[in-house]
């Protein structure tokens, strides 16, 4: 309730502004921003463009959830996830979580800019 209350302040005092609302996050920090964004849909507000950017998450919800959440359509997901990141992967789908929004998959093994950590050179 204090991060809605501090937007709900911020939305009015700049609502002649063109606004938007990001969140960003990795791996755990990923899976707050996903739900962050939902829960200012669903008890803020509709009518500003909001987006989490995420890195690495973890599965947030069920086929519910998703559906719930793809019912905003101000709201944008980006998940960037590493194709030998075992994170995202979990919770597994035999346990009824699935992705939710725009998946983006970048495998470090391939590219001349990414590493692999454990393997620096």
């Amino acid at each position: 309730t204090q991060l809605l209350s501090k937007l709900k302040s911020l939305i009015d005092q700049y609502k002649d502004e063109d606004l938007s609302i990001t969140f960003c996050g990795h791996s755990l920090g990923a899976t707050l921003s996903v739900v962050s964004a939902f829960d200012v849909a669903e008890n803020l507000t509709t009518d500003i463009p909001i987006s989490a950017i995420v890195f690495g998450c973890p599965k947030v919800g069920n086929k519910a959830f998703k559906d719930r959440f793809d019912s905003y359509p101000n709201v944008k997901v980006l998940h960037t996830r590493n194709t030998i990141d075992l994170i995202p992967h979990y919770p597994t789908g035999l346990m009824g979580y699935v992705n939710i929004g725009t998946e983006l998959e970048i495998d470090t093994r391939k590219s001349s800019y990414l590493k692999d950590s454990k393997k620096p050179k």
